[in-house]
């Protein structure tokens, strides 16, 4: 998986903001309880979020060939994070311009799904033979 990859399922497995995930390093990955520090997060607080399994084994393997210095996602010269702007042409190249509210769309129609299987109410059809 390539950086700008990697940038992206960043952003989208933490549901992070670009300025976020752009000022990310290596050390905000805590791997033994699996989340990643967000710092700082919107109104200049911290935050943790869930790192996922599938993320870090894709860092991990990506780490293999470009072996990390401070920054996740450094610039060219890799004295500095990647350039806000660049980014975001990243995210608009890709046809992706708010993965945050896509995630939690997603999150939120995975939740009803959930919902209507523990209630047993799994179809639309189970839904009019109920009444």
């Amino acid at each position: 998986m390539s950086a700008l990859l990697l940038l992206l399922a960043t952003t989208y497995a933490g549901g992070l903001r670009v300025s976020e995930v752009i000022a990310l390093t290596v050390t905000d990955l805590d791997r033994e309880r699996m989340t990643i520090r967000v710092e700082p997060g919107k109104g200049g607080k911290d935050r943790y979020v869930p790192l996922a399994d599938r993320l870090l084994v894709e860092l991990r393997r990506y780490w293999k060939l470009v072996p990390p210095a401070h920054w996740l996602f450094p610039n060219r010269q890799g004295t500095r994070p990647i350039d806000i702007t660049v980014a975001q042409k990243i995210y608009i190249s890709a046809g992706l311009y708010s993965l945050r509210s896509r995630r939690r769309r997603n999150e939120k129609q995975r939740q009803v799904r959930e919902d209507r299987r523990v209630v047993g109410r799994g179809s639309l059809l189970s839904e009019v033979l109920r009444v």
